[in-house]
């Protein structure tokens, strides 16, 4: 057949199984129908670079002929047609292909088109193909896969070792070991091992031979050692001499030539190995009989009670993964406070994983204990939280609590934070959407929202679910079950600036919006409906012209506002600072009790006059406008002012709100390092570190202060890591070279000069230009 120039191209970014699955479900496309295809391998610097060099697992040759570069996938990625997977979720590439057959698929290709195999599970079956008969092609092609020379004498010991055995796995690795993953509930993946351990009991009464595979040392050795007739599975065949990635390759074919898997539901590495072996798997925690299952749940709720010391270094992921686990088991029979006082036990003894915080107040307020949960929210002050994910949701549900103890200012200080953290998030934006709706949150404490704004809801708005979490709102406030909220997305029209980022996401797509702003015509005032429609269309498209309009509509009004102030919004937009400077005094003076308005003079002033901006900036703080950027620009004016010691403590107050903000600590930093030196700057470096935060700049001050501090085998370590993401990265290079010819350290606690921090006021802030925030900003990332 004549070929075209599109291909098939298999790809995953995660780890092994899926990977296999992809490339399995190429090849065998291309084998059926003669099409051209090829392996993206992606390279990562988590758990999986153990296998991150093909060559490892598979035949050369196969690597050379097929396997492509990073840089060719991301060239067709966005147009090629998606057989399957989860890209859709994030946004890349057209819509999964559905009844394609395979007539289309090569017309497809021989356009010029891709196709793009991305999917963790399963196989590609076109319509008019039989299921069973793909199947059996796939397990053909795995069966006479060509593995690299180092594999094939081992993976050949391996099918006798394991035939007739039932495999079980304990999937741990990165979900227990690594900080990211770890930070995260993994429900489908983690399974705890009391349910393991009644299952492997059954097994070994019936006279049949358990196989552990595991990636956690501790979990075979723990295992091994209550159970003498289980097999490890890392001794099978002959693992001596291979690396990591390979064992891991070695096991996933021996997983496949086992009878039976028992696994967690969502493991990608067993499902593949029941697909290409044909074993069937089941779930470990749905293969139990009802009395084996409360057997395993008692053994596991009778081991976290046990505790009472401080999780020891190794411990915490497990710990964490069994708490959800038990927090699941304990909802479902409607006793959330139970789980809720074992869960509360051991975060007040130490234990730091974000997820758990917003999981403790969820089940407090389910369990209708406000007191509880507001105790449960006061666990998180000084505490750093991983994800910023988790600190959004942990503030949301903390003004809930406050709601119902009745402390309603309170509420609204969580509540405005939580935004700042996370304003799209759904528990967020719900949240959000009730206070507004039930006046909770307004003028005098939040940011001020006209009635367009706030009536502005599309026919998708949210409604307040029925939900325990919002019983405190549905009862105190006596709002009803489920009206329509509104949509606090639109808050970004008129107050991005305040925000986390600059960066402003449309709500909606420009014909939705048109069609919600028509549907006010009438129901809001004219000018509030006027001036919102010219500040929407100033954030799609700035002009001069609608700026001017914008501007004749607020000359009309001088006493009104919020119009001025979207007059500054737009100003701020077009970087007509004048204009920007001059509405939002106007702004502030027409409504001088709405601590947002003065917010937001202090950052228009900030350039031309320091003093009245952190004057006004302070002001708002003062009144209970607590976000911090408030702190953050506040902290510049005076350092603009030469005030290093009040920059300070407005950052220090900064920290103490948002302990995990990587903005906070690397201004913070800057600072301490000019005013008191290495020591007192290395805290808050560590601290972005853990927080896995890789900016060049941050790196490179880190870098240059564990040098300066008599360590610089620690600031290569921590140049390497910013490298390896970032290789060609000047200022990276520039520290490495540095720190590298360094005959010797600076002083112990002395000031650097790392690129002008020392010695100079604090560098500009990535989100903001000349004091001004600039338009767009990128999002700042914790990891």
């Amino acid at each position: 057949m004549t070929r075209g120039t599109g291909r098939l191209i298999a790809f995953r970014n995660d780890r092994l199984g899926a990977r296999i699955i992809c490339l399995l479900n190429a090849m065998r496309l291309a084998h059926s129908l003669d099409l051209p295809w090829a392996m993206q391998w992606h390279e990562t610097h988590d758990i999986g670079r153990s296998f991150n060099d093909p060559l490892t697992l598979f035949d050369a040759g196969l690597v050379a002929r097929h396997f492509i570069d990073r840089e060719a996938l991301l060239a067709v990625q966005k147009t090629a047609l998606r057989l399957g997977g989860m890209a859709q979720e994030a946004g890349i590439g057209p819509p999964p292909a559905e009844g394609l057959d395979a007539a289309a698929l090569r017309a497809h290709l021989a356009e010029g088109g891709n196709a793009l195999i991305d999917m963790p599970f399963g196989l590609i079956v076109l319509r008019g193909e039989a299921p069973e008969d793909v199947a059996t092609e796939v397990a053909r092609l795995w069966a006479e896969l060509p593995v690299a020379p180092a594999l094939k004498p081992h993976l050949a010991a391996i099918a006798e070792a394991v035939a007739g055995g039932t495999a079980y796995h304990l999937r741990r690795g990165d979900l227990t070991g690594e900080t990211r993953a770890m930070n995260r509930a993994w429900p489908a993946k983690y399974v705890p091992d009391a349910f393991y351990e009644v299952h492997v009991e059954r097994t070994l009464r019936q006279g049949r031979v358990p196989i552990l595979f595991s990636d956690s040392p501790s979990v075979l050795a723990r295992f091994a050692a209550r159970y003498p007739g289980l097999l490890d599975a890392e001794t099978l065949g002959r693992p001596d001499g291979l690396s990591e990635g390979q064992r891991d390759f070695a096991q996933l074919w021996a997983m496949a030539q086992a009878a039976r898997i028992i696994a967690p539901a969502g493991s990608a590495f067993s499902s593949a190995a029941a697909l290409l072996g044909g074993a069937p798997k089941r779930s470990v925690t749905e293969d139990l009989a009802p009395a084996e299952a409360q057997r395993a749940q008692r053994r596991l709720a009778r081991r976290l009670r046990a505790g009472n010391r401080p999780p020891r270094p190794g411990e915490e992921g497990d710990l964490g993964q069994s708490l959800h686990h038990l927090a699941r088991i304990r909802r479902a029979e409607g006793q959330p406070a139970e789980a809720a006082d074992v869960i509360e036990a051991h975060l007040s003894r130490g234990l730091t994983l974000s997820y758990l915080f917003p999981l403790l107040i969820a089940l407090r307020l389910e369990a209708r204990d406000w007191p509880g949960a507001e105790r449960a929210g006061s666990l998180m002050e000084g505490r750093t939280l991983y994800h910023r994910l988790d600190q959004g949701q942990a503030l949301m549900l903390r003004a809930l609590a406050r709601i119902g103890t009745g402390d309603l200012r309170g509420a609204a200080s969580c509540a405005a934070q939580a935004w700042w953290h996370e304003p799209s998030t759904h528990l967020v934006r719900i949240g959000l959407g009730a206070m507004l709706e039930a006046r909770l949150l307004g003028p005098a404490n939040f940011l001020p929202v006209t009635p367009a704004v706030h009536q502005l809801r599309p026919r998708l708005a949210p409604r307040l679910p029925k939900d325990p979490l919002f019983v405190p709102l549905t009862q105190g406030m006596r709002m009803p079950a489920a009206p329509r909220l509104p949509r606090p997305e639109h808050l970004g029209w008129d107050w991005a600036a305040l925000g986390r980022s600059t960066r402003l996401d449309p709500p909606m797509p420009p014909e939705a919006e048109a069609a919600a702003l028509d549907r006010l015509e009438g129901q809001v005032p004219p000018r509030d409906l006027a001036g919102l429609r010219l500040l929407a269309a100033i954030h799609r498209d700035p002009q001069e012209a609608t700026l001017a309009a914008l501007a004749a509509l607020a000359a009309q009004a001088s006493g009104d506002a919020m119009l001025q102030h979207r007059l500054s919004v737009a100003g701020w937009l077009l970087r007509d600072h004048d204009t920007a400077r001059r509405a939002a005094r106007a702004a502030a003076e027409a409504a001088p009790h709405v601590p947002a308005h003065a917010a937001w003079m202090g950052l228009m002033l900030a350039r031309t006059d320091p003093a009245e901006a952190a004057a006004a900036l302070e002001a708002a703080i003062a009144a209970g406008l607590a976000l911090p950027r408030l702190y953050h620009e506040a902290s510049r004016a005076r350092l603009k002012l030469k005030e290093a010691e009040a920059a300070l403590a407005l950052l220090d107050s900064a920290r103490a709100l948002s302990p995990a903000d990587t903005e906070t600590l690397y201004r913070r930093a800057e600072l301490l390092l000019r005013e008191r030196g290495v020591e007192a700057a290395l805290p808050d470096l560590e601290a972005m570190a853990r927080l896995d935060c890789y900016w060049p700049k941050a790196v490179a001050l880190h870098a240059e202060c564990l040098a300066a501090a008599g360590r610089p085998e620690a600031a290569l370590a921590r140049l390497q890591e910013g490298l390896v993401r970032q290789p060609q990265d000047a200022r990276l290079r520039a520290a490495a070279e540095r720190v590298a010819l360094a005959a010797a350290p600076a002083p112990q606690g002395g000031a650097v000069a790392v690129d002008g921090a020392a010695g100079s006021d604090a560098r500009p802030d990535p989100a903001l230009a000349d004091g001004h925030p600039s338009r767009p900003a990128p999002r700042d990332s914790t990891g």
